[in-house]
């Protein structure tokens, strides 16, 4: 039945897909985007960051930024995500051959484990887009037009496919010593199920559920649960019991930065979600990005003299190839 408040006021609920624009794998383990992008997905075991000494931590660094100035492009986008979830597989029970050992493993268990059990789970993405994407600037002006959106892509080219295979071959050769696994399809029960739908189910909430392969649009099995957002929060209802979150952000980022700086959310008692993405800018767009900030601040008569100094010296090093 119509609800004829909700057609006087125009208001509808959006579909899964603005959220969510993944429309379905155009192989087993790449994905394909609405504006007709492809991705992939590495999952990582990560490494022994407690155990390791500075130096090693820092090469890990400077090694990072080794591989991701190895796959550059201006077509890459890469997503970095961390999730610490309490989807933890029981262990498996002893065999003990006196009562105390036996006592002893149930007490760990009920006063030690119970509820308590997180994993910490890395991913890396990559996304391939078109250098001219077909759907974005049509559907970005469809949208402020207030008009329905254009159809969304539904093939890929072999080239996107060809970009994305090798630089995902070169992120698992990078990254042999912490297992990296490529994400597709698996079976499980005589049913198909997508691993990197779970995966960005996980991203979501934070907790694993499996994502079946569907027909239809993959963002519209991703995103299922109502999400509900508020001033200081948001809640996300699941048929079992609604969850409560926050989002937080660098609201400035510091001068300096060093390995290891959140440690603490690697150990943090609650389930969180630790993210970071950035895309690749031909050497011509970075140094115009920097100049046009580098004239806003003057323009507007900022005197952070150092800022436009260090600026300066980042086209400087964009230029030369040092960057």
């Amino acid at each position: 039945m119509r609800n004829p408040f909700l057609s006087a006021s125009g208001w509808s609920e959006r579909s899964a897909d603005d959220y969510v624009p993944f429309v379905g794998h155009v192989r087993d383990d790449a994905v394909l985007r609405t504006d007709g992008s492809v991705m992939g997905m590495l999952r990582l075991v990560g490494a022994p960051f407690a155990l390791e000494d500075h130096a090693r931590r820092n090469s890990r660094h400077r090694f990072r930024n080794a591989v991701l100035r190895n796959i550059a492009d201006d077509t890459l986008t890469v997503v970095e995500t961390m999730v610490r979830h309490d989807g933890v597989a029981p262990l498996p029970a002893g065999a003990y051959r006196s009562a105390f050992a036996a006592d002893l493993e149930n007490a760990y268990r009920r006063e030690v484990l119970a509820g308590r059990e997180r994993v910490n789970e890395w991913f890396v993405s990559v996304i391939v887009t078109p250098r001219a994407p077909v759907t974005r600037g049509l559907n970005a002006l469809r949208s402020r037009l207030g008009r329905k959106k254009e159809a969304a892509a539904t093939t890929a080219s072999d080239e996107l496919i060809r970009t994305l295979d090798d630089r995902m071959l070169v992120l698992a050769k990078a990254y042999a010593e912490m297992g990296p696994v490529r994400l597709g399809i698996r079976e499980a029960g005589g049913v198909m199920f997508s691993e990197i739908a779970e995966a960005l189910r996980l991203f979501l909430t934070a907790r694993f559920l499996p994502v079946p392969m569907v027909s239809g649009s993959l963002g519209g099995s991703i995103y299922t649960d109502r999400v509900i957002c508020g001033r200081r929060g948001f809640e996300v209802r699941t048929p079992g019991r609604p969850s409560f979150g926050t989002l937080m952000g660098f609201k400035e980022y510091p001068d300096r930065t060093r390995p290891g700086m959140l440690n603490d959310l690697l150990s943090a008692d609650c389930r969180v979600v630790l993210t970071n993405s950035f895309r690749f800018h031909s050497r011509a767009a970075a140094t115009g990005s920097l100049a046009r900030k580098q004239a806003q601040m003057a323009n507007a008569g900022d005197r952070a003299l150092s800022q436009m100094d260090a600026l300066h010296d980042a086209m400087d090093d964009v230029a030369s190839n040092q960057a």
